[in-house]
């Protein structure tokens, strides 16, 4: 008898084992805030890019989607609709539990929506003093913004402007780009009017030897940081030796959209910022060519993943 029922239990801890979790909500127009029928939902998992589940909203806007085994990898819950926005939502704690996320999609006619009450921005440009009294904007300078649990991270266009979306709140805000001094500034109230922080930086003064002589050992692309990201992202890499380096950003279908760098870098640690707002949410891929310029035959080539969201 107790053979039985323990070959019983064994047999369904085998067929069941771990509870299966569930994610639902509705999706909505941002705007009108009236539920959108026919709206695609997919749920993916970042690592590797695969779909798992496929649902279309009905009259009533609402989705479901059942049966998901736990796991650690991280979920991205996408939600497309012709005349739509896409909408990207990470999901970091999927598995055996029931969850619950409504989606908000954005008129493709609509730039932008401010968000709720507790939504500002922060913009203005970044500018070096020339011997003439006159400013001028410096370009990809990157721009890193601190508050109580946020931390975002933005770049200048060649213009010198930026302008990120944040919470309201108390920020600290660096300013760093390659050749000038780093920039803080520290208790910057931000109210719902949003915050204009205009800096100015200034070039790093060279001496004899500026080099601590620290070199890395072998080529690395390392991941990007943050990612998923919006609006840009940290790309950084390494190079043993001098090389000929192009660094190019590709859509999923294998076309490129634009290139990072692409000229002649010493041996060290290098990083770019790439700042996507010129592009459609969704996967892209960056790419690193690096070809030393002493032996073209140790060439360095790698490539990884993206996710712009918004």
């Amino acid at each position: 008898m107790y053979k039985m029922i323990f070959i019983f239990v064994l047999i369904f801890i085998l067929i069941n084992p771990s509870p299966a979790g569930s994610i639902k909500g509705k999706v909505n127009d941002a705007i009108t805030l009236l539920p959108l029928e026919g709206v695609q939902v997919s749920l993916h998992v970042l690592i590797p890019d695969s779909a798992l589940y496929g649902n279309m909203t009905g009259v009533n806007g609402n989705y479901k989607f059942t049966g998901i085994i736990p796991k650690k990898d991280i979920y991205l819950l996408i939600a497309s609709k012709t005349g739509y926005k896409n909408n990207y939502t990470r999901v970091d704690k999927m598995g055996s539990q029931d969850l619950s996320y409504d989606i908000y999609l954005v008129p493709d006619t609509v730039d932008q929506i401010l968000g709720n009450n507790d939504s500002s921005f922060i913009g203005g440009y970044i500018l070096e003093p020339l011997s003439d009294g006159l400013y001028q904007p410096v370009e990809n300078s990157e721009i890193t913004f601190y508050s109580e649990g946020v931390t975002l991270i933005t770049s200048s266009d060649n213009e010198g402007y930026y302008k990120v979306k944040v919470p309201v709140g108390l920020y600290t805000i660096k300013v760093s780009a390659s050749g000038f001094n780093e920039l803080i500034t520290t208790n910057l109230p931000v109210e719902a009017i949003g915050l204009t922080y205009n800096a100015v930086l200034y070039r790093i003064a060279l001496s004899v030897n500026n080099s601590d002589g620290i070199f890395p050992y072998s080529f690395v692309l390392f991941d990007a940081f943050p990612n998923p990201f919006n609006p840009a992202t940290k790309i950084e890499y390494q190079l043993p030796i001098e090389c000929i380096v192009k660094l190019s950003i590709f859509n999923l279908l294998g076309q490129k959209i634009e290139t990072l760098v692409d000229g002649v870098e010493p041996a060290g640690f290098n990083h770019i910022i790439w700042n996507a707002n010129r592009v459609n949410t969704g996967v892209y891929y960056y790419r690193i060519e690096a070809i030393p310029l002493n032996n073209a035959s140790h060439a360095f080539s790698q490539v990884k993943r993206l996710i712009y969201i918004k």
